[in-house]
C-alpha cells in the first residue's frame, strides 16, 4: 500500500499504468507539480520540521508555491487558528515539533497538508501508533474535512478509517475484494 501511495504521490514511477489527477496524466510528473495541480500527501514516516513550532510548521503550507488559494478571503491568521482548533492543536501551537506526540505531531502533518487546499490528499497509515485520545483528536480533525477534497487513506485501524470513509476499497495482496459504500462493508 506505501508503494502504490509512492506511485500515486510521484515519489516513485510505475512500471506500467498511468495516474491521472482530475483530466490531467500525472504519470511523469514529480510530487511538486503534482501538488500544485491538487495533490497532497502525508506519508508514514514523520515529515514535521522538528526545530519549528506546530505554528510555524502549518505557516510553511501557507506560503508553499503548491497551495491553492481560499474562496472565503479569510486571513493567514485565520485560517492558522481554525485549523488549529480542528485539529486540537491550539494548546501546543507553540511548542516545537520534536517535542510532540506522535498524535499531535501526525495532526500537524495532516494539518498542513490541508492548508495547502489539495483536491485528494493521501494519508498513510495516519492512525498508526496513535493512542485513543490521538485518534479521536485525528477523526475530529478529518470530519470537518471540506467536501472539495476527496480524502485516500489506507491504514489498518478499521473503526478510525469507517468513521471518516464514504467510501471503501479494499485491496487484499494487490486484488480488488471491495468497493462501495461504507454502510455496505462488513
Amino acid at each position: 500500500k506505501t508503494t502504490l501511495f509512492d506511485v500515486l504521490a510521484g515519489r516513485l514511477e510505475p512500471e506500467r499504468g498511468t495516474v491521472h489527477l482530475g483530466s490531467n496524466d500525472v504519470t511523469r510528473l514529480p510530487l511538486h507539480r503534482r501538488a500544485r495541480l491538487g495533490l497532497g500527501y502525508v506519508p508514514q514516516e514523520p515529515t514535521t520540521f522538528g526545530a519549528l513550532t506546530v505554528r510555524q510548521n502549518l505557516r510553511t503550507a501557507l506560503s508553499a508555491p503548491a497551495r491553492r488559494p481560499a474562496p472565503s478571503g479569510a486571513s493567514d491568521d485565520e485560517l492558522l487558528d481554525t485549523i488549529l482548533r480542528r485539529f486540537q492543536l491550539a494548546t501546543v501551537a507553540d511548542q516545537r515539533a520534536h517535542t510532540l506526540s506522535g498524535g499531535e505531531r501526525r495532526r500537524t502533518e495532516v494539518a498542513r497538508a490541508l492548508l495547502l487546499r489539495p483536491s485528494v490528499l493521501l494519508l498513510d497509515e495516519p492512525f498508526a501508533g496513535l493512542d485513543p485520545r490521538g485518534r479521536h483528536a485525528l477523526r475530529v480533525g478529518l470530519d470537518a474535512l471540506p467536501s472539495r477534497t476527496a480524502l485516500v487513506v489506507t491504514d489498518h485501524a478499521a473503526d478510525d478509517l469507517l468513521s471518516v470513509c464514504d467510501r471503501v476499497v479494499l485491496l487484499v495482496s494487490g486484488s480488488l475484494v471491495f468497493d462501495g459504500p461504507r454502510a455496505d462493508f462488513s
